[in-house]
């Protein structure tokens, strides 16, 4: 595994709409026991939104999906982005995330330890399969075995929900409006039991999950309602702004249903009932954040078949590619063709390179010790 020149701290730094690779000198002999060496970091759909400014979080390093070196190089940690004890409290939202070589360790996140056996680059993928492990967690409660459930996204939070959804034996439909998109997804292989459509049937589905930026959630939220069958759940993952309301599910402040959930804990509000304008009954539900013990059983899971959700990894970028291609792809643009989890490196001398499921975190932390 090759690794930059440690001569510098770098960093990502917002700039209007750019973002701009900052040096500085790496930390120093006392400030080194304090800090985390950043080794991955996933690209998140929230990271573009905020680039683009569709988001008014005020972080000026983006970044919170990922692993990084604890200070005395004895192991590896997950971030946990979400304070639990004050939700608006974000890693890379509300403050600066990790996009940066070196982070200090008393952050507001929280941090899980990596499992030695997690192959380095999957670790960019444990926060978002956590947080789709407590989705589910949230809705099967609602839902009959082999229900029809759709996911509407194509991005890798969708991708997670539907591979989960499969691996609990639902009836899982991905739907995005774009085919060239569906067919991308179709070649991955990664949804062999699902289908890829552009459109649902009304009153066809017995659960629903929004997994889209802020700016498509609104037309995906009518579609889910018109969708569900009586008592059908829909489960807000993502893309809810702050007073969201809408007439397909009147009478409810949707950010507010969200925030009810929180990083797992105790107790969950089950859902909100609403009356569509079809006249079929919603139960809607949604969280924020995740939980150690999810984070955990997402390690499980990526354990489990790393080949699998490997799949998803379908770039791992240097931090001076993630400063070319992040303004960009949040334009909406493809500078890197159609993709799903975009990854940085953060130890990489190259710009570029294929997704590797073989070293592991054992492996990494053997070689610096």
């Amino acid at each position: 595994m090759s690794t930059t020149d440690t001569a510098v701290n770098r960093a990502l730094v917002r700039s209007g709409d750019e973002l701009h690779l900052q040096r500085t000198p790496m930390p120093d002999a006392s400030e080194l026991p304090t800090s985390r060496r950043v080794l991955r970091v996933g690209v998140c759909g929230t990271d573009l939104q905020m680039q683009r400014g569709a988001r008014s979080d005020r972080a000026t390093i983006l970044g919170h999906e990922g692993l990084a070196v604890t200070p005395d190089q004895q192991g590896c940690e997950i971030f946990n982005p979400v304070d639990p004890g004050d939700q608006d409290v974000i890693l890379g939202h509300s403050y600066d995330g990790i996009l940066r070589d070196y982070v200090p360790t008393a952050l507001p996140c929280g941090v899980v330890p990596a499992h030695e056996g997690l192959p380095v680059d999957l670790g960019a993928l444990v926060e978002p399969t956590a947080t789709a492990l407590y989705g589910w967690e949230l809705m099967v409660p609602h839902l009959r075995p082999a229900a029809t459930v759709a996911v509407f996204g194509s991005g890798s939070a969708a991708l997670l929900v539907a591979m989960l959804g499969e691996d609990l034996g639902y009836r899982m439909q991905l739907v995005h409006p774009r085919r060239e998109r569906l067919r991308y997804i179709d070649q991955l292989g990664v949804l062999p039991a699902s289908t890829l459509t552009d459109r649902t049937q009304r009153a066809s589905i017995h659960g629903a999950v929004i997994c889209l930026p802020r700016e498509a959630t609104y037309t995906a939220i009518g579609a889910a309602a018109a969708s569900l069958c009586d008592k059908g759940v829909l489960d807000l993952f993502g893309g809810i702004p702050a007073g969201l309301r809408h007439p397909a599910l009147p009478g409810i402040d949707l950010s507010a249903v969200r925030r009810s959930n929180v990083c797992g804990q105790s107790p969950n509000t089950p859902y909100v009932q609403a009356f569509a304008p079809a006249g079929n009954r919603v139960r809607v539900t949604g969280h924020r954040g995740t939980s150690p013990a999810h984070l955990d059983r997402a390690q499980q899971h990526l354990l489990a078949s790393p080949s699998r959700f490997g799949k998803l990894i379908s770039h791992v970028i240097s931090l001076e590619e993630a400063a070319l291609y992040i303004p960009s792809m949040a334009r909406g643009e493809r500078p890197l063709g159609e993709h799903v989890k975009v990854v940085v490196d953060l130890t990489m001398s190259g710009p570029a390179r294929e997704a590797d499921l073989t070293t592991t975190v054992a492996d990494h932390l053997e070689v610096i010790r």
